[in-house]
């Protein structure tokens, strides 16, 4: 399966640097709120002649971590302490079920691979189901959610989309191949809050059998796109 690569030309008329954060996934807990990682970052490149490339892989990976001290919120970073390839039901396939518990101490996260089951009959998602080993106000801040391998290094998934983990709970989680593009300096795996970015480039390839696009930032702040 290919690739998705997405070509930033920068004609705004000054030095830019930009960052790509995807679309929230579908989660059955309605009520939880999601909160948005900056999937990847590109430093500041020239107006004119300035290129930036992100390339992102098809694969979709269930996360889990701990942010002690500090809950989810704007601006904090998190990074993955353990992680899953979270297959997507599709046709007569079932899409992976990854069970994620605290540990011995009640303080950690991290997937039981002996657990790992193809068992999500909703098609396009995967399930994270959690235990008991943990209770919420504990410090530790678990949390669950998507994430995406850094096409750098493939050991290294970033979190892309995050929730606090709950006790006891299955959620389902629906991703889908939607990303944003904007402009300013952030971080992978950095929480934002996309209300307060600048008006972000929709790159979606839902349906589309193009792999690539291209993205051109005008002077006037506006962005046009074409698929390839």
């Amino acid at each position: 399966m290919s690739d998705f690569t997405i070509l930033i030309k920068n004609k705004s008329g000054q030095d830019r640097a930009y960052f790509l954060f995807a679309e929230l996934p579908q989660v059955s807990a309605s009520s939880q709120q999601i909160f948005s990682n900056v999937y990847m970052s590109a430093p500041p490149i020239p107006s004119g002649s300035g290129t930036a490339a992100f390339r992102l892989k098809k694969t979709y990976f269930a996360v889990t971590g701990t942010r002690p001290g500090q809950g989810l919120s704007s601006g904090v970073s998190v990074d993955t302490t353990d992680y899953e390839i979270a297959k997507l039901a599709q046709g007569d396939k079932l899409g992976s079920t990854v069970y994620m518990t605290a540990g011995p101490t009640g303080l950690g996260a991290e997937f039981e691979d002996d657990k790992l089951q193809q068992q999500t009959r909703q098609q396009g998602a995967f399930t994270i189901i959690t235990d008991g080993s943990f209770t919420l106000g504990n410090g530790a801040n678990q949390f669950i959610g998507l994430g995406g391998q850094d096409p750098l290094d493939p050991t290294n998934i970033i979190p892309i989309a995050t929730f606090p983990a709950q006790p006891n709970t299955t959620t389902i989680i629906s991703p889908r191949p939607k990303y944003y593009i904007t402009w300013g300096s952030r971080s992978p795996g950095q929480i934002i809050d996309i209300t307060t970015a600048a008006e972000p480039a929709i790159v979606d390839f839902t349906g589309k059998a193009a792999s690539l696009c291209k993205v051109v930032h005008n002077e006037d702040g506006t962005w046009a796109l074409t698929f390839d």
